[in-house]
């Protein structure tokens, strides 16, 4: 199992910098990188502070050029909202700037408010993820693409810039508990990657049995399935500033929440803070996410090991409203209380810096 930084590139304050917001990103996966995670992950959103990210290939290529060891890539790239001939080239590209460090995240995206302004009909979104997945099985086994779809109408191309990597880790976050999913990520041996959000473990757990049961009916052989597991997560032994942390995870909520409808309520460019049906509350939140102490952390984060066995976890440390400081702070805190804890973690021996460092 490895570790991720989710890096979402919120804004919540419209007055803050926002070249200041990739450059607390930035530092963010700098320390995860010397903490020995694995991967650094970048959303893809548009018109919302959700994520001020709309492109994520774009982003985890920038990022690579600071950094040195650690994997970067888009999770997920929404195909749907892009040509595929753009989306293989700019991997690619990526890839070999690196120096074969990109992970690739593949998405048929679920937000209908992006959906409606790109004028793409989000009924179709799974007849576009499909086709996309389809040009990606012929780029990867031929290094040539040919379609006549609803997605694009691409005549036999060949690329010329091609990926560094023979076989780079790819994840999957549509329809993942679909068997005619699972054959093709199967095929590829590519992993699903489900997001937490505000559920329990228990809930979890359940989703991932769910996915597991269509990998099995698809012919997954392997002991354990490939499955990577994403959520919140915030390392501090003071209560109020964990309260404030599960207050920043609900606020992301509430504006994720948003962007499923075609019409949201806007103050200026930024999403409006208005509460949704089902809510948690604070104290919920802290009663089911990683937040508080590392022993609570770490407890948490073993219960989710032993029951799916993920071989990637992902974490959103990165909340929006909380200082950078406090960020790096609660990053530092992971690194030394929580992930000796951990367990079958497989990292490098991790040099803890300083925050800002």
């Amino acid at each position: 199992m490895e570790l991720a930084l989710f890096s979402t590139v919120s804004q919540r304050d419209s007055t803050y910098n926002q070249h200041q917001i990739f450059s607390n990103a930035t530092d963010q996966v700098r320390l995860a990188e010397q903490l020995g995670f694995g991967t650094a992950w970048f959303p893809e959103h548009h018109f919302t502070n959700y994520s001020i990210c709309p492109n994520a290939t774009m982003l985890a290529g920038y990022v690579a050029g600071r950094t040195s060891k650690i994997k970067v890539g888009p999770a997920v790239v929404v195909v749907p909202l892009h040509h595929p001939i753009r989306v293989l080239e700019e991997l690619a590209l990526v890839d070999q700037l690196s120096d074969g460090r990109l992970a690739i995240g593949l998405g048929g995206g679920y937000q209908e408010f992006e959906f409606f302004k790109f004028g793409r009909d989000m009924s179709k979104n799974r007849v576009y993820f499909s086709e996309f997945l389809d040009i990606f099985d012929q780029y990867m086994r031929t290094g040539g693409i040919e379609l006549d779809g609803e997605l694009a109408q691409i005549p036999k191309t060949l690329f010329t810039l091609k990926l560094k990597q023979k076989a780079p880790a790819v994840y999957v976050a549509s329809g993942t508990g679909e068997e005619i999913v699972q054959k093709r990520m199967i095929a590829g041996n590519y992993a699903a990657i489900v997001s937490m959000v505000g559920n329990t473990t228990a809930i979890m757990a359940e989703r991932h049995r769910q996915i597991e049961l269509a990998y099995r009916k698809a012919g997954g052989a392997e002991a354990v399935m490939p499955f990577a597991l994403n959520q919140y997560l915030y390392v501090t032994r003071d209560p109020a500033e964990a309260r404030r942390a599960a207050e920043s995870v609900i606020y992301v909520m509430r504006v994720h929440s948003a962007m499923k409808g075609k019409n949201v309520q806007l103050d200026g460019s930024l999403m409006k803070d208005v509460p949704f049906e089902g809510e948690p509350t604070v104290d919920e939140i802290l009663s089911r996410l990683s937040i508080g102490d590392p022993e609570v952390v770490a407890e948490r984060l073993n219960q989710q090991i032993n029951l799916m066995s993920p071989k990637q976890m992902s974490f959103i440390m990165g909340l929006p409203g909380l200082s950078s400081k406090d960020i790096l702070r609660s990053m530092e805190s992971f690194g030394n209380y929580v992930i000796p804890k951990l367990k079958g973690l497989k990292i490098e021996e991790p040099r803890f810096a300083q925050a800002g460092e």
